[in-house]
């Protein structure tokens, strides 16, 4: 009785272990993704087309759909999760976000703008109207002449209120880490990385996930409002 007692204890332990890194749920992210701070946004389109009924079309957004869209999130796409939400917070202080109300742009292609396309809506199709085709661009001139630092600028439709949202990477992590981080990255999609390797650069990437998530250092996110903004028309098909 007393080794069946035993080892009862020692498979409840070990499980905890287990569990306190990574979820038992279907998809196995890290648990600490749930501590990521909710985005609630309305989607007129769920209305429109029958999917959801009317004055019950706010969708609840976290981390792991995000997780879910991209397949990974790393450092980057964390902040980038966190300064839509910071962007919102700024463009609606006192409501719920709209879809197809928001237009979105960006200096470059990346991760970051998927994430924002993704949560806010912003997208060429959206609507399928002409009102919604630029609502999602790159604008070259948005980049900026300090290294490590990507921009994007969020802008509501109806109000015309607008924010420039920053992510300055190398103040979450230095330039030479930055570095390493690639590297490693290369290694790994070919194929050569070392377990120990892999152990110790995943752990390093989920505490800075961790930091973004939960104690964003100064200075890596900023939302700034700006006037005079006019966004650039998408090209057509």
């Amino acid at each position: 009785m007393l080794k069946k007692c035993l080892l009862t204890i020692m498979v409840i332990a070990l499980s905890a272990i287990s569990t306190s890194v990574y979820s038992m749920a279907a998809n196995p992210w890290p648990v600490f993704y749930h501590q990521a701070p909710l985005i609630k946004i309305i989607d007129p389109m769920a209305v429109v087309v029958g999917s959801m009924p009317e004055g019950s079309n706010m969708i609840t957004i976290n981390l792991t759909d995000v997780a879910i869209y991209s397949g990974h999130i790393c450092p980057a796409m964390a902040s980038g999760y966190i300064l839509v939400k910071k962007a919102l917070d700024r463009l609606y202080p006192d409501s719920i976000p709209e879809r197809g109300q928001i237009r979105v742009a960006a200096m470059a292609a990346s991760d970051l703008l998927d994430v924002a396309s993704y949560i806010t809506g912003a997208r060429a199709f959206y609507g399928r109207d002409e009102i919604n085709a630029h609502d999602l661009v790159v604008d070259p001139s948005l980049k900026p002449k300090q290294p490590g630092r990507y921009v994007m600028v969020f802008q509501r439709k109806d109000t015309g209120k607008t924010v420039k949202a920053v992510f300055d990477k190398f103040k979450l992590i230095p330039p030479k880490e930055v570095k390493g981080i690639k590297e490693f990255l290369l290694t790994m999609l070919a194929g050569k990385a070392l377990p120990r390797e892999k152990e110790e650069k995943w752990a390093k990437l989920n505490r800075l996930v961790k930091k973004v998530l939960l104690d964003t250092p100064e200075g890596v996110l900023e939302i700034t409002p700006i006037d005079g903004y006019k966004f650039p028309e998408s090209p057509k098909n």
